[in-house]
């Protein structure tokens, strides 16, 4: 295969992107339990971050080593005309063009039913729960979802049934619970699990961790909403009775209740661990502010790698080698 100058670069970097992104995720399926650690002597909402950080590794180093390799190419390939390009190079460029594309279409899909999701629910019924500051809609769903939907205008969709048997308590309770989780921005998260361009996405692994992370999440805006108030604690663990039992023979759980579309407080999942939970005594555990020392961290190592790149030519001669493989 015969290309030019910008074609090239663009086969090294979605060629060194799919190299990378591809074996970190086979590395984090096999090993993401004992990377994640002993989650019993974490707090919910560290678990997630862990799990979080863990889920998008492959991603971030594939566009990490991509980085490296194009700014080489940038740097020292010498501004000839058209090269051949090696068929393994040809062949994993083509494989992370397939990757990124997936993930692209994946992010079209979640908007298209976070859209679908507005305009079901346009026109019902306002309320108001007390100490919640979103815009409350009652809706008729034969499935008694209490969910978080929307971007730029975050809502609370409830549905009339559960507006009925719940009390007010535990109305604010649930409002509480799903503004935890607007604050701690879990609508990322789950769009993060959905959207990841990588080949860990098609691995059961992913699967696992994102159950792993939306148990942990949904206990740490357990925890959040009901704080250290017994009162707000039994409410809501009341609450996720209730809806649990509304549920028992009802319709099934819509399909954007399992995807990134909304949040949910019930899906029809177990629900016995996070009311076991909430009846407990507070568990004392270590409450850290959130570190961006991970994040400062991958970014200095990235601009370390590119640098060196640009400077090295050891690293440009990798790259060609690797380009000119079976030509």
């Amino acid at each position: 295969m015969i290309l030019g100058l910008e074609a090239r670069m663009l086969v090294v970097t979605l060629a060194a992107y799919a190299v990378a992104a591809t074996l970190a995720s086979l590395i984090l399926a096999a090993n993401w339990r004992r990377l994640l650690g002993a989650v019993d002597a974490l707090a919910p909402r560290r678990v997630a971050r862990r799990l979080l950080a863990l889920r998008s590794a492959p991603a971030l180093l594939g566009t990490s080593l991509a980085g490296v390799a194009g700014a080489a190419f940038w740097r020292f390939e010498p501004p000839l005309g058209r090269e051949a390009v090696g068929w393994p190079a040809a062949v994993l460029a083509g494989a992370g063009a397939a990757l990124l594309a997936a993930g692209l279409v994946r992010s079209l899909a979640m908007g298209w039913a976070s859209a679908a999701l507005t305009r079901r629910w346009r026109c019902v019924s306002a309320a108001r729960i007390d100490g919640c500051p979103l815009e409350v809609r009652l809706v008729q769903s034969a499935f008694p979802v209490v969910a978080l939907a929307g971007t730029l205008r975050p809502r609370l969709i409830v549905a009339s049934r559960v507006a009925e048997v719940c009390t007010r308590d535990e109305l604010a309770a649930m409002g509480e619970h799903e503004m935890a989780h607007l604050r701690a921005r879990d609508s990322f998260g789950r769009a993060l699990f959905s959207l990841s361009p990588d080949a860990l996405a098609w691995l059961p692994a992913a699967a696992a961790m994102e159950r792993a992370w939306h148990e942990a999440a949904e206990q740490a805006a357990d925890e959040d909403a009901g704080g250290g108030d017994e009162r707000r604690r039994l409410a809501l663990a009341s609450a996720l009775v209730k809806v649990a039992r509304l549920a028992s023979g009802a319709a099934p759980a819509p399909p954007w209740c399992a995807g990134a579309a909304a949040s949910t407080l019930f899906r029809g999942e177990p629900i016995a661990d996070r009311v076991r939970r909430l009846v407990a005594p507070p568990a004392s555990v270590e409450r850290r502010p959130p570190s961006s020392r991970g994040v400062l961290a991958v970014v200095a190592a990235v601009t370390v790698a590119v640098a060196v790149s640009l400077s090295d030519p050891r690293v440009f001669e990798i790259v060609e080698a690797a380009i000119r493989l079976g030509r």
